[in-house]
């Protein structure tokens, strides 16, 4: 993905509404503008994803300033789904009604419904982030990295490295996660580890020290999270208060730089899982790549967009960039006559070797390596970090396929 070297003015936009933008000097592509949807939770308690929504639109900045899709300005159709199954769906009829070419990085804590809504319209959802084996199972999904639940599975495999031997989940209580814990527990298992009990707990606890006491009377070694950041913090603060001698880890998600220097040693060994390099990583800094983000990221602060800024990016902020990237990247070799939701589609399941960067194999879309019941993983490869001393440190520069480690 080569660098965006003019900034766009570009704003996303709720569901049924949309907004272009122009490049710095008032240029535009010169095709019709078209849509992509995405939804996330934002301004939510549960779970708050804005910093996926930035790098969406961070991302769909650097297309329009390097000529839009197939000549196409790209307008990101946003719809808040304030992690209600019910809006989610709503969502998806809306982006269904937008027509728009294809949806990015979808988070909803829904079980299935608005997969299946996009899927029966024949729109392809890139990059979302499915929790349930029939979200996995929808035939318009191309998962352009391992998923929460790959990366949470190479964190296992680093605190078995680490000694781990008794090992558990601890999860927000979202009936829609519960396919997420069968499937690390599953792992967990083929790797040799003890699994104890998952712990599942509204994501609005206040009090984190008697999870904490329960883990330590339960004798574990390793505890991986499902959690948003403010659930996190609580309970790695609690850890520390009650002087806990267990191991946590989770993804790159519910961390940004901000909070781990809030944390302080609190956060200290926490075990990261990312789909690509991790963002706050200074061993990623170096990487090409990462540079491209990092400056698009800081195109969009300079717009006007505060969360952009690079104390504030989080793992999804780069995975939203990447899926918007992949549909322009995918569409833009494939040349359709027409940019439509059918072509692009078409052009999804002929893709083939696609460059996603930050240290991943070439992604052929269709090209499923995952277990039963999330088949249509396609990039089955995770890094693993760990935090040391306020930062982020590589295990390993090569990443890990936590699939393949499974079996």
């Amino acid at each position: 993905m080569a660098l965006a070297t003019l900034v766009m003015l570009l704003g996303a936009t709720a569901c049924g509404s949309a907004d272009g933008g122009s490049t710095a000097d008032g240029a535009k592509p010169d095709g019709s503008p078209i849509k992509i949807g995405l939804t996330v939770p934002t301004g939510s308690p549960i779970y708050d994803s804005q910093v996926s929504l930035d790098g969406a639109r961070a991302a769909v900045r650097a297309i329009n300033a390097a000529g839009g899709i197939m000549g196409h300005e790209v307008v990101l159709d946003f719809c808040n789904n304030k992690n209600d199954p019910n809006a989610s769906i709503t969502c998806a009829r809306d982006f269904v009604k937008d027509k728009v070419v294809a949806t990015a990085f979808n988070f909803t804590l829904s079980t299935n419904g608005p997969a299946k809504i996009l899927s029966d319209a024949g729109i392809a959802q890139v990059g979302p982030i499915p929790f349930t084996p029939a979200e996995f199972d929808n035939p318009t999904t191309f998962m352009t990295d391992t998923g929460t639940v790959g990366q949470l599975i190479a964190t296992y495999v680093e605190a078995k490295r680490q000694g781990a031997k008794r090992v558990t989940l601890v999860r927000s209580d979202a009936a829609s996660l519960q396919g997420a814990e069968d499937a690390v527990r599953a792992a967990a298992e083929a790797l040799g580890l003890e699994w104890v009990d998952a712990l599942r707990i509204s994501p609005t606890t206040s009090d984190w020290a008697p999870v904490v006491q329960r883990l330590t009377n339960s004798d574990v070694d390793y505890v991986a999270t499902i959690f948003g950041a403010s659930a996190l913090a609580s309970a790695l603060t609690a850890r520390q208060q009650q002087g806990a001698t267990f191991t946590m880890g989770g993804t790159e998600s519910g961390l940004d730089q901000n909070t781990i220097n809030k944390l302080g040693p609190a956060v200290d060994s926490y075990i990261i899982g990312s789909s690509f390099l991790p963002v706050l990583s200074d061993d990623s800094a170096a990487s090409p790549d990462m540079q491209e983000f990092l400056g698009d990221m800081k195109a969009e602060e300079d717009a006007g967009n505060g969360g952009a800024a690079r104390n504030r990016i989080r793992g999804e902020t780069l995975r939203a960039w990447v899926a918007v990237k992949a549909i322009a990247d995918v569409v833009n070799a494939a040349k359709p006559a027409e940019v439509t939701n059918e072509t692009v589609l078409a052009a999804f399941k002929q893709a083939h070797d696609i460059d996603l960067g930050f240290g991943t194999p070439p992604w052929t879309p269709t090209n499923f390596v995952g277990p039963k019941n999330f088949e249509r993983i396609s990039n089955d490869a995770s890094f693993v970090s760990v935090v040391d001393d306020g930062k982020l440190k590589l295990t390993s520069k090569t990443p890990i396929a936590p699939f393949g480690e499974r079996h």
